[in-house]
């Protein structure tokens, strides 16, 4: 079965875009017609060299998940549905921006665009049409209705799905033979003309995948991936029958869960043995399995929700230390100019610990309690503070050469997390933005 998957943009990059491709330099009192001239006029602008695909330009668990859909599918498959760049494929160069239509973000359109009601649909066909990606501003529609595929997956935010609505509904009357559904993971907020092509998703996906509740399009999307292609067919009836049947054993997930974003059975740590488990923790203890492992559980990390304060022994925060220190030194070698959250080390944590078998340190069950532990120990961790994102989240990034002893902090007694254990990283100055 061949099948395309549309994703949408996010807003964690890995390359800073220019200041005149910021929404926020874009001059007040315009139109829609006038905003889109003057932003598709910033894009030539760009140097051609900045150019960078949106595989490997937009980062976070999101765009972990597409990179697993893309392996399904193929990357030539796989389309961004990009604000400032219109509907782009993975494999295709884009300039870095930071643009948006969320009202309440920094580098919205709607802050340009007040001489007239800012319309997102209409952005959406603007966009298109002016950067050449569609002539007649439905880039869905041509790619539904170009005879290449039997389905087309669109597994984006509400808010996207709100913009691609004309879009979508125009496929939806003037398909054929391929068949079109959206990954629908709730119902809140989705529009009303396009649930005839929703395959539905409830609690139970978020109960069974690590992610958070801004992410759950794309891991919806990548099981309704598999699921067309354990089918080999698209009917609506079959795939919402095999999806829901998927899930028929997972308990749907209570509210009150002490783990991220309620994805995670509490796991607590035993306090008598904590001193007991602290060497397992260290780098040297480490053999090429746990490292291996460790690697691994890097892929996809974001966001998690925190828990009120509370307080741990010394033994317990060492313990959570020490898996730091392992977290640190795979950082080192995957992104050594990598910039990362609490919550990022969270679920890092979580997913080593399932692939080794160990408890997770209950220091580092929420971003809150993590979060703490970096900064009381950030020095000797070899880690220090990158600033506050946009979103009022605190960032980190590795130190240069830290080793035990350095300034910054409480100094860790790294007798107790493990013998010989020295970090020797790089050190990035890239500006703290999303």
């Amino acid at each position: 079965m061949r099948i395309a998957v549309i994703v949408n943009c996010t807003s964690t990059q890995s390359v800073r875009p220019p200041a005149f491709l910021h929404g926020a330099s874009l001059p007040a009192g315009l139109n829609m017609v006038q905003a889109v001239e003057e932003w598709v006029t910033r894009l030539s602008r760009a140097a051609p060299e900045i150019g960078v695909t949106p595989a490997e330009l937009y980062r976070g668990l999101a765009f972990h998940t597409v990179s697993k859909i893309a392996e399904l599918v193929g990357r030539e498959n796989v389309f961004v549905a990009s604000i400032g760049q219109g509907l782009v494929n993975l494999q295709q160069k884009i300039t870095p921006y930071d643009l948006s239509i969320d009202p309440t973000h920094p580098h919205s359109l709607t802050h340009s665009v007040n001489q007239e009601p800012f319309v997102s649909t209409l952005w959406w066909s603007l966009i298109n049409k002016h950067t050449g990606r569609s002539e007649n501003g439905k880039p869905i529609c041509d790619l539904v209705c170009g005879g290449k595929y039997d389905a087309v997956v669109i597994a984006c935010t509400m808010r996207f799905l709100g913009m691609q609505a004309e879009d979508i509904l125009n496929s939806i009357l003037t398909a054929s033979s391929c068949r079109i559904l959206i990954a629908a993971s709730s119902t809140i907020g989705f529009p009303g003309k396009l649930r005839s092509v929703a395959v539905w998703y409830d609690k139970r996906l978020g109960a069974s995948t690590i992610g958070n509740r801004n992410d759950l399009n794309v891991r919806a999307g990548l099981n309704l991936v598999k699921t067309l292609l354990d089918l080999n067919r698209s009917d609506l009836e079959s795939v919402q029958e095999s999806v829901t049947g998927g899930f028929k054993n997972v308990p749907v997930p209570q509210r009150g869960s002490h783990s991220p974003m309620g994805l995670l059975p509490t796991i607590s740590s035993n306090p008598s043995n904590a001193l007991a488990l602290i060497p397992k923790f260290s780098v040297n203890n480490f053999g090429a399995e746990h490292m291996e492992a460790a690697k691994a559980a890097m892929g996809g990390l974001t966001f998690a929700s925190g828990l009120g304060p509370k307080r741990f022994t010394l033994e317990e925060e060492y313990q959570a230390a020490g898996l730091i220190v392992l977290f640190v030194s795979v950082l080192k070698e995957i992104n050594p100019h990598g910039v990362f959250t609490s919550s990022e080390v969270v679920l890092w944590a979580h997913k080593y610990c399932g692939a080794v078998n160990q408890s997770v340190p209950e220091a580092l069950l929420t971003s809150k309690t993590a979060g703490r532990i970096i900064r009381r120990y950030g020095a000797s961790l070899g880690i220090s503070t990158h600033g506050v994102g946009q979103s009022g989240v605190r960032r980190y990034t590795i130190d240069q050469g830290v080793s035990a002893g350095a300034e910054g902090g409480e100094a860790l007694d790294w007798n107790k997390v493990g013998p010989g254990v020295e970090i020797h990283a790089e050190y990035t100055e890239t500006d703290d933005h999303e």
